[in-house]
Order: structure tokens, then sequence, then C-alpha cells
């Protein structure tokens, strides 16, 4: 996938996977996705499925998927909860 990353949708699914989620070896574990912070906060994790989106510091991030349409799918997917979100279905 050569389009850039809009990073701020995925910085919101962080935080709703961290506040709604369960925590799990992994980090917390929500609606099929896993996200990590380390414990400054300046790194996030969030992955679904076979891809992983990692963000640092001034929203510098690596993607890490098997093919352009498993990424489309992760950030299909990132909106939908985040749509979720609109309509009460997460609480926070």
């Amino acid at each position: 996938m050569s389009e850039r990353i809009d990073v701020a949708p995925a910085l919101h699914a962080v935080q709703l996977v961290i506040e709604n989620g369960e925590v799990c070896p992994q980090g917390y574990k929500f609606e099929g996705f896993v996200a990590d912070s380390d414990n400054d906060g300046y790194n996030v994790s969030l992955s679904h499925g076979a891809v992983e989106l990692s963000i640092g510091f001034h929203n510098a991030y690596t993607l890490k998927s098997p093919n352009d349409a498993a990424t489309e799918r992760f950030l299909d997917c990132i909106n939908q909860l985040l749509a979720g979100k609109k309509q009460g279905w997460v609480s926070h």
C-alpha cells in the first residue's frame, strides 16, 4: 500500500481498546483488536488479524501487513470500531 496512513484514527482506536478491553498477554483485547503501549505512552501498537501498526513519537509508524487487501480490511475495521463509539456501543 503506497498511500500514507492517517494515524489519528488508529490512535483513537488504541485508546478505545485499552479503555474497553480485557487484559491479555499482548496488552488489551477488544472487538478483535489488540492494543499495547509502553510505559511512557510514546510508542503504541494496534493489531487486528495479520496486520500490526506500531506508532511512535511524532506519529512515525511501521505497518506490518501481508498485502494491500489486509491493510484495507484493517483500516476498515478501525473505522467500524470508531463508528461504534459514535453509535454508543463502546462505553468511552
